[in-house]
């Protein structure tokens, strides 16, 4: 129905009006009236007629312009999405890093907490993942390790590295990645 519609508005106005120059005058002079038997003239994509095609719809003057206004407020609702989501997209980004520390001394549960900066402050609190890059640990003890992210904000994130019993983490790395 809509292509039929836009087919048949595009061979109406060009066989009522002639042509995009004509003037407004035109169209009050000869009223909606020659709209309705415009459109009732047969219209196919070939020229010829086609008897298996719908038959054309008569529509009035104000028909046709309340359509195209409501498509008018209806490009200018996706304009308005479209430079939202460029928006978005522009101000998104990522930042990433490498945090490394032990916990070589000491028995039962012990953590150490470090922060990494963010090169610049971010719009909005990013979300954050962080995975362990390396472990090394006594070889005659169990391995026993939790990473966490402790807490984020806009500026900086804070991992806390966690071990317990008598295990001894000569070495402990994480990646992060922060992005919002």
């Amino acid at each position: 129905m809509n292509t039929s519609l836009l087919i048949l508005l595009c061979g109406t106005f060009g066989q009522v009006f002639g042509g995009a120059d004509q003037d407004e005058a035109q169209l009050d002079a000869r009223g909606p009236s020659a709209l309705i038997d415009a459109g009732s003239s047969d219209i196919s994509a070939g020229g010829t007629e086609d008897t298996d095609a719908e038959a054309p719809v008569s529509f009035s003057l104000n028909d046709v312009i309340h359509r195209l206004l409501q498509q008018q407020e209806e490009i200018r609702q996706l304009q308005v999405m479209v430079a939202n989501r460029e928006r978005t997209v522009q101000s998104f980004r990522c930042e990433s890093g490498i945090l490394n520390t032990n916990i070589n001394s000491g028995s039962g549960s012990r953590h150490r907490d470090l922060t990494a900066t963010f090169s610049r402050s971010f719009p909005r609190t990013p979300v954050v993942t962080v995975g362990l890059r390396k472990v090394d640990n006594s070889r005659d003890r169990n391995l026993r390790v939790t990473v966490v992210v402790q807490s984020v904000y806009v500026s900086h994130l804070t991992v806390r590295f966690w071990t317990w019993a008598d295990t001894r983490l000569n070495s402990i790395g994480v990646n992060w990645m922060a992005c919002a």
